[in-house]
């Protein structure tokens, strides 16, 4: 009788939220069903490959890659940065069914944070990164194929790779130290470990210097995110972002820096679209805070605003604020541009959506601030290099 009773003092909601969670337990049951079929498969390939006798690890550094970045161009609702966590730490599971490894890190004080945190982005909860003993003990476990190396690009000790490969450079988002490298033996397409670096007597290229192809002009937020990426680094502004990666992929450009995502507009598509190009890889990511300003004549207020002009993901992350306004709308290139139309114009009717550094840059006063409101507004960015023959 009790339980009668209690069955039908459940809630409406809680009936609901029972069944979901019913069919939430009956999908993880699927999900376990094809990680089963996974973990088949890689025992398979383990055996075919014999890794016993192998000093490489059972890792792919590009296929991985674009794994990650073909679900995330596939996925809709969920986040790309949780496709990245999620494969990433199920591929390093993977590569530990078939081969042991661990993550070494080395760097300096200051660096110890940035390259933990780079660690777990990189290869998931599933590897725990430890500390390396010494240099030589890292460089012989990673030889052996044992271990994978994440160290700080600007130690002395790591330019000579000494047989390692270059399986990517990370940037680390710490000031100091900007740059790290993923440094093991890893497998070719065909099986066979990367070839040798062709850089003269071994040697790591040389980072933080070169050019950087970037949307917008001075003032743009892909400009200040340059900056604080690539700090080395010469600018070249382009106006549209398909520009900007035929640069990359000519060769007129050794990087570019390209926004894909916003917490508030949600995914940049036709960014995304232009990045699956098949010359193209993704080495590293940023994700910035974006505080998106009202910019006019000096003078001028938001009473005499009429037009407002900008790049299309800043007019969506501050629709809440527009839709108050009656004013008409104009799309730009870049945030950058769309401020140094308005200051040619001189017209306290137009205003721009841009950053405080392109208002002191084309003159323009800053008639509201953070339209983006009150919550934190954050764009991710990712630095994009040519494909090479393996990485």
């Amino acid at each position: 009788m009790n339980s009668i009773n209690s069955h039908q003092n459940v809630s409406p909601i809680a009936s609901a939220i029972n069944v979901l969670r019913g069919e939430i337990d009956r999908i993880d049951d699927q999900i376990l069903g094809l990680l089963e079929q996974r973990y088949r498969q890689v025992s398979r390939i383990a055996r075919v490959k014999d890794v016993s006798t192998s000093h490489t690890l059972a890792m792919r550094p590009a296929r991985e890659q674009r794994i990650v970045e073909r679900l995330s161009a596939k996925a809709r609702h969920v986040p790309a940065d949780d496709i990245g966590q999620i494969w990433r730490s199920m591929m390093a599971l993977s590569a530990r069914h078939q081969r042991p490894y661990r993550v070494l890190l080395w760097g300096p004080e200051g660096a110890r944070t940035a390259l933990a945190t780079l660690a777990a982005a990189r290869h998931g909860a599933a590897v725990t990164a430890t500390w390396a003993t010494s240099v030589e003990a890292a460089r012989a476990e990673a030889l052996r194929g044992e271990a994978i190396l994440i160290v700080s690009a600007d130690e002395e000790c790591w330019r000579e790779r000494g047989g390692l490969d270059l399986i990517a450079r990370h940037p680390t988002g710490c000031d100091e130290h900007p740059w790290a490298l993923e440094l093991g033996r890893v497998e070719r397409p065909g099986g066979e470990p990367a070839a040798p670096s062709s850089s003269p007597d071994g040697m790591m290229p040389t980072l933080g210097k070169g050019v950087v192809a970037c949307l917008g002009g001075r003032g743009s937020f892909s400009e200040a995110a340059c900056l604080k990426l690539l700090p080395g680094h010469e600018l070249l502004p382009l106006g549209d972002m398909e520009a900007v990666l035929r640069a990359v992929r000519e060769g007129s450009a050794d990087l570019a820096v390209v926004p894909v995502a916003n917490s508030h507009a949600g995914s940049i598509e036709e960014h995304r679209r232009l990045l699956t190009h098949p010359e193209l890889r993704i080495i590293g990511e940023h994700v910035m805070e974006v505080r998106q300003h009202l910019l006019g004549q000096p003078g001028a207020c938001v009473g005499d605003v009429r037009r407002v002009t900008s790049h299309p993901a800043a007019l969506s992350q501050c629709e809440a604020y527009l839709a108050k306004q009656a004013w008409a709308r104009t799309e730009a290139a870049s945030t950058a541009l769309a401020a140094a139309q308005v200051a040619g114009t001189g017209d306290p009717a137009w205003a721009a959506i841009g950053s405080e550094v392109a208002a002191e840059i084309h003159g323009l006063g800053i008639l509201e601030r953070d339209l983006q409101g009150e919550t934190v507004n954050e764009t991710r960015f990712v630095i994009v290099e040519r494909r090479h023959s393996y990485a």
